[in-house]
């Protein structure tokens, strides 16, 4: 075997042990790569959201107690009377009343509300013109009223005015003597909701304050004034 040969032969041996310590290198290399795996995502499916939205308008109905205080003062209207420009009567009273209440609210923020108020049991008087006796009358009286009702909401609880035109009467049932007043009536208070349907409210409401005016029978100008305290339960349909 010449040289050549030889040389070939070796080269041949090199080259096939090379190849077979590359390949042997890869091998062991590749046993220390972890192997790739592939995450999937989960598929979400999309949800419809329904916004809560809160009652903005009803019809409701409502029934309450209502205290009725009123005083009415007679100061004499007679020239020719040495006690003209006097007070002759001073009278208190007081009552209780069961409150009637209708209404639509159109908005959160605004309401138009009818109220009838009447008169339960006998009226205690207190005569201030004559050292404070007190003495119970039996007197009936009612006042109807429509309002414009502006409501400023905080949470549960909303403040309101009450603002309209109202006519109070009252009937004298010993003589059947009656009076009756009309004319702009206000008044504010305060309404807790509890649910959906149901909510209280509590405010005062003047009927009625005029000064000067004739009496219906005799030489006097009056002064009179109505005004009550509420509290009920509202219910919006």
């Amino acid at each position: 075997m010449n040289t050549t040969s030889k040389g070939a032969i070796v080269k041949n041996i090199t080259f096939s042990l090379v190849s077979i310590l590359v390949l042997s290198g890869i091998s062991f290399a590749g046993g220390n790569i972890s192997p790739v795996v592939s995450i999937e995502e989960p598929i979400l499916e999309p949800t419809l959201e329904i916004p809560v939205v809160a009652r903005s308008s009803a019809f409701y109905i409502g029934l309450g107690y209502s205290y009725l205080s009123s005083n009415r003062t007679a100061v004499l209207n007679n020239p020719i009377d040495i006690r003209d420009g006097q007070v002759v009567k001073d009278t208190d009273s007081n009552a209780n009343n069961i409150l009637l209440q209708a209404g639509y609210q159109f908005n959160p923020y605004f309401a138009v509300e009818g109220r009838y108020t009447f008169s339960v049991g006998d009226h205690t008087l207190t005569h201030n013109d004559n050292n404070g006796l007190e003495e119970d009358m039996d007197i009936d009286i009612s006042n109807i009223a429509i309002y414009l009702k502006p409501i400023y909401p905080i949470g549960d609880i909303s403040i309101y005015g009450l603002l309209g035109y109202g006519q109070v009467d009252r009937t004298h049932n010993v003589d059947n003597h009656s009076w009756d007043g009309s004319g702009f009536q206000w008044g504010a208070g305060l309404q807790y909701v509890v649910n959906d349907n149901f909510s209280i409210f509590a405010d005062y409401t003047l009927w009625y304050d005029e000064d000067g005016e004739p009496h219906e029978r005799l030489p006097r100008l009056l002064d009179t004034d109505f005004s009550v305290i509420s509290a009920g339960v509202s219910y919006s349909f």
